[in-house]
């Protein structure tokens, strides 16, 4: 899905990426795309709390599948902090 410039014409997304890689090669980190960014972001709503229909409507996806097995990842460090919680948990 492109945005639209202030000329009316949509700008493609390789448009955005070339944009972001040159910043990374400026600031001397690893490339990444849009893309990524928005992968990263749908993960970081649902660790942050988001409802997950919520995080579908934002994205734009017809199928909540789509937005939770495609785009939200379980981190090494969320997994940990969950385990974590329920090894703190007292059983009565």
């Amino acid at each position: 899905m492109g945005r639209v410039c202030k000329k009316g014409a949509p700008v493609k997304n390789s448009t955005y990426d070339t944009m972001l890689f040159k910043l990374c090669e400026k600031i001397g980190i690893p490339k990444f795309s849009m893309h990524v960014l928005r992968h990263t972001f749908a993960t970081r709503c649902i660790e942050a709390g988001m409802k997950p229909k919520m995080l579908q409507t934002i994205l734009g996806h017809s199928n909540i599948g789509i937005t939770m097995n495609l785009y939200v990842r379980t981190t090494e460090d969320e997994k940990q902090k969950k385990i974590e919680m329920i090894a703190a948990l007292k059983v009565v």
